[in-house]
């Protein structure tokens, strides 16, 4: 009996010596820092996601020892602000402030104080957050915790702001940026250059802390806040022309483009800025650049659209997988427990496998409950994947629908006017909307929402054009590139519905007009070329071209291709191009 009870005891210190974690493992710090640059990068449901797996981990350490603990809380709540939920970030302070051991971390306390005083702000609730700052501020002097005041005194400065006592709010501010070299988080010293910046009045000052928070978003790989930054705080201070506007708005994209990781921010901001640029263009009378950045503010538009779902579909995924996780390190934590209960008990043989034996049942019990949650959070998970997709479908339905409704209105409005030049102008704008619009059927009747049949919408552009569609019975399509993306099928749409009418317009006497449009790919290099067997082309056509001609050649420009007109047994068009490169978003 004596040597089973030996037995015993060596296994039990054997097994509590494999499961004792030390909180200065290693590993512990390399997920923090990985944390913390998610976050000075803005990418915080990364930062989420590592935060979930840490805390499974160092749950049960010992936090007397342990500051890293309360770092991760301090981090979980400043995401909580992020997407502005202020009541679970105040929830988390509080708790962090209620632990016992919290006591042993002046530093982490201090953080805790001022992160609750933020979320009493943030409510417009003066007199706590009045009380946590004045809490920090001793914990700070008491302590000599130069790292934190930078933090301190950002988070006085914003209080002083909204509260009212803007000169005290710059001079804390300024006390900020003393301590910027000794600061526990570079975001610090971003908030610290933006106080100063937007409340100083000296015009040296804020342009050199506008700067200084650029380099800090730079540094830190922000692109999106440098683009943020660049395109609206040096307008507003600064107010340039158009010209110079629109070489700050080219820098701003340039910044987009250094994401990473995009997400419905990126699109929101991308969207706006497109906005910015086409009000810009139109000022300035470029109508060419501000239709392109028309096109790109519509698809920046729907992406956001897009991507918040998708990010809504990756937040449901995470806390899945975070569910399952735990469900398999509750099952590792029954599964000691019952090893030692058996260990420490010593029951007899019998009553060991009898008790083993329930365990399974249980478990196996729960494995096949948590499988049968699984497929039906799978289906789910289906379901709004075909729901997107029927949703993308619905937003080229619709968009067609909107352009067919703008082609009625512009019929109508033609049979109202007397004037037959305005008519025949409305006329053929209107063939040119039912191009563009002839894109969006085509892509909302196929499954493929990113590449159209071009020798399809070439075909049906022809037969479905009240313009030209009885004149053209002769016409011949040879396509040879059977799939372009749309930011290369409207620009060729409008093109040939132009050619097209140009072709019925100079040759209405001619009984057997007809065309051929042939387009032709070697490698990554495209050749459309459009003849028929009409009058030609006038004499100095360049010389007298009209808009039409003008608008083939911006759309041309707008390819990047290269465009070739002659007269050859009736007219000649060519033009050679590569199709435009897309995002993969």
């Amino acid at each position: 009996m004596r040597i089973v009870i030996s037995v015993c005891m060596i296994l039990f210190c054997f097994v509590s010596t494999g499961n004792t974690q030390s909180c200065h493992d290693s590993i512990y710090q390399v997920q923090m820092n990985q944390v913390h640059e998610y976050i000075e990068q803005g990418r915080s449901l990364s930062a989420i996601s590592v935060l979930d797996s840490l805390f499974s981990q160092i749950t049960e350490l010992d936090r007397s020892t342990c500051s890293i603990y309360y770092m991760a809380k301090y981090e979980r709540a400043h995401l909580h602000f992020v997407h502005a939920e202020l009541s679970e970030a105040q929830e988390i302070f509080k708790e962090i402030l209620s632990e016992p051991a919290i006591n042993h971390f002046p530093r982490e306390k201090a953080m805790a104080h001022i992160g609750l005083s933020l979320a009493y702000e943030w409510i417009q609730n003066e007199e706590p957050s009045r009380h946590n700052l004045a809490e920090a501020e001793k914990i700070i002097a008491e302590h000599q915790l130069d790292e934190v005041k930078t933090l301190f005194y950002v988070r006085r400065s914003s209080f002083n702001r909204v509260f009212g006592n803007l000169p005290q709010a710059l001079i804390d501010a300024r006390k900020a940026l003393k301590h910027i070299d000794q600061a526990v988080m570079d975001r610090d010293a971003i908030d610290a250059y933006y106080l100063v910046s937007v409340l100083s009045e000296d015009p040296e000052e804020i342009r050199r802390n506008t700067d200084l928070q650029l380099k800090s978003y730079i540094d830190n790989k922000h692109y999106l806040s440098a683009a943020i930054m660049y395109a609206s705080n040096r307008i507003i201070h600064e107010k340039p022309t158009p010209e110079l506007r629109q070489l700050y708005y080219d820098t701003a994209w340039y910044y987009m483009a250094q994401v990473k990781e995009v997400n419905p921010e990126y699109y929101l901001y991308g969207s706006g800025l497109a906005k910015h640029c086409r009000v810009n263009f139109e000022r300035m009378g470029m109508m060419d650049s501000a239709y392109h950045y028309a096109v790109v503010e519509l698809d920046y538009s729907n992406k956001h659209k897009l991507i918040e779902s998708r990010r809504k579909l990756e937040a449901n995924e995470v806390k899945f997988n975070y569910i399952r996780k735990q469900a398999e390190l509750d099952q590792l934590s029954q599964e000691r427990s019952f090893l030692l209960t058996a260990i420490y008990i010593g029951l007899a043989v019998l009553a060991f496998i009898s008790w083993l034996l329930y365990k399974i049942v249980i478990t196996r019990n729960r494995i096949i409950q948590q499988n049968s949650e699984i497929v039906t959070k799978n289906q789910r998970l289906k379901e709004a994947s075909d729901s997107n997709t029927l949703l993308l479908a619905e937003i080229h339905h619709r968009v067609k629908n909107n352009l067919q409704n703008i082609i009625s209105l512009m019929f109508l409005k033609s049979r109202k006017t007397s004037n037959a030049e305005v008519r025949a102008l409305i006329d053929e704008f209107s063939e040119k909307i039912k191009s563009i619009s002839l894109v969006h059927d085509q892509l909302y009747q196929s499954e493929e929402f990113e590449r159209i049949n071009f020798e399809n919408y070439v075909t049906t552009l022809i037969a479905n054009s009240s313009s030209y569609n009885e004149q053209m019975l002769g016409s011949t399509v040879q396509i040879d590139a059977s799939f372009l993306n749309i930011e290369t099928t409207i620009p060729l749409g409008i093109i040939l519905s132009e050619l097209l009418t140009n072709s019925v317009k100079h040759n209405a006497a001619l009984e057997n007009l007809s065309c051929e449009i042939t387009l032709k790919r070697q490698d990554d290099l495209y050749t459309l070329i459009y003849t028929d067997n009409g009058k030609g082309l006038p004499e100095n056509y360049a010389e007298k071209a009209g808009i039409g001609l003008e608008l083939i050649r911006i759309l041309v420009r707008q390819l990047r291709g290269e465009l070739i007109l002659k007269s050859q047994k009736g007219m000649y068009c060519a033009i050679q191009f590569k199709e435009k490169v897309t995002s993969s978003i």
